[in-house]
């Protein structure tokens, strides 16, 4: 025997003991003018401007984690440690502060003055115990990596894995890390 289903009449029964489609309620107790049908309906509504909202704000942003903002007719001092005028394009390193409404002081940073970035040596292994990195010239040289001790792992089983970890190492790297 197969059911054949009426999209035209109402769920249930004219009477009310009878039982209905839970959809049926919730649309009915939705329509209805009571405080939590009410309070529901405000939640949804305060929930999508919200969601517009930071859709929007995605879609403004230029890159993801910064937010721009132009502020316009301001006044900028900019207190640097050479005379003259910033070259176009120039990057300082310093601190922007907002003094009034339209007045933004700007301070470079003696001490970022002459720094280079520094050449870091890569990783030519990555272990739980020991890296091994490669230096400019070409050496392989290992570091240790700092273990949390505990109990049950102590300096003792530290420096077995290590040992075993090296060993390993020496064997995949070979001759590689000699200097010729």
């Amino acid at each position: 025997m197969t059911k054949v289903l009426d999209t035209n009449t109402k769920a249930g029964s004219k009477r009310k003991s009878e039982p209905r489609r839970i959809g049926d309620i919730i649309n009915e107790m939705l329509l209805s003018n009571e405080p939590l049908a009410e309070a529901l309906l405000n939640w949804i509504a305060e929930r999508e401007k919200t969601r517009a909202a930071e859709e929007q704000s995605k879609a403004n942003r230029l890159i993801v984690g910064f937010y721009p903002n132009t502020e316009p007719c301001i006044n900028l001092k900019i207190l640097s440690l050479e005379p003259g005028r910033m070259d176009i394009g120039a990057i300082i390193h310093g601190i922007l502060t907002r003094d009034g409404d339209d007045h933004y002081t700007f301070l470079e940073d003696g001490d970022q003055k002459n720094v280079s970035p520094t050449q870091r040596n890569p990783h030519v292994y990555r272990g739980r115990f020991v890296n091994v990195n490669q230096s400019s010239d070409g050496t392989m040289y290992p570091t240790f990596n700092r273990p949390r001790y505990s109990k049950v792992f102590t300096f003792h089983d530290f420096c077995r894995e290590a040992a075993a970890e090296l060993q390993m190492v020496a064997g995949l790297v070979g001759k590689k890390g000699s200097k010729k």
